[in-house]
């Protein structure tokens, strides 16, 4: 199990990791444009792709699904930000993301 926050995601807690260099590559112009907190599609797939790309670390057979049905409004943007942070991203001030100091 690689390192990282206990968050409960629904009825479980789970070790949510930083994203991979790999994960951070293919994700990051989806984390540039991305409003947190959005109800727009886009910004909604973002946050979920990002969730399930951490969690996919330590839980591989999790899928898009999975997170839909773990994750709701008053955890979307607190799980969201976690996964940054370890990441070593911050959200910038108008959406996105640009590289923390970690």
């Amino acid at each position: 199990m690689i390192d990282g926050k206990e968050i409960k995601l629904g009825e479980e807690v789970m070790t949510v990791p930083a994203l991979s260099l790999k994960q951070i590559r293919t994700l990051l112009p989806r984390i540039k444009t991305m409003k947190l907190g959005s109800l727009e599609d886009e910004d909604l797939d973002t946050c979920i792709e990002i969730i399930r790309s951490a969690l996919s670390r330590n839980y591989p057979n999790i899928t898009k699904d999975d997170v839909e049905n773990m994750v709701d409004m008053r955890n979307m943007v607190p799980v969201t930000q976690a996964v940054m942070n370890l990441s070593g991203l911050e959200s910038a001030p108008a959406g996105g993301a640009i590289a923390g100091n970690q």
